[in-house]
């Protein structure tokens, strides 16, 4: 995604797409989802409606939401390294054959 630019501004930049109809599609997924969770008794047809009715908005304000303009990637130097390189331990004695 452009930085600055939400889901919809794409949708509504994008040939014969619409932001409503992005947030149209993802509440139909969604509530298709809902739905076949509550014919497999995974939810309750109160959890389903519960749901239901949060969904349009939580899409909704997921598809307006800009994302956040970043500036150039920086390296932090490492402070906790050692700045020299630790001696190499011991050679193990060698036997006598």
């Amino acid at each position: 995604m452009t930085a600055g630019k939400s889901l919809g501004d794409i949708a509504n930049n994008t040939p014969d797409k619409s932001r409503d109809g992005l947030i149209a599609a993802l509440t139909t997924a969604a509530n298709t989802r809902i739905d076949q969770a509550v014919a497999q008794n995974k939810l309750t047809a109160d959890q389903a409606n519960t749901l239901k009715s949060k969904v349009t908005a939580e899409i909704t304000s997921f598809v307006d939401r800009k994302m956040p303009v970043r500036g150039p990637k920086t390296t932090v130097p490492n402070t906790t390294a050692p700045k020299t390189p630790a001696p190499a331990s011991p050679a193990p004695p060698k036997e006598d054959r």
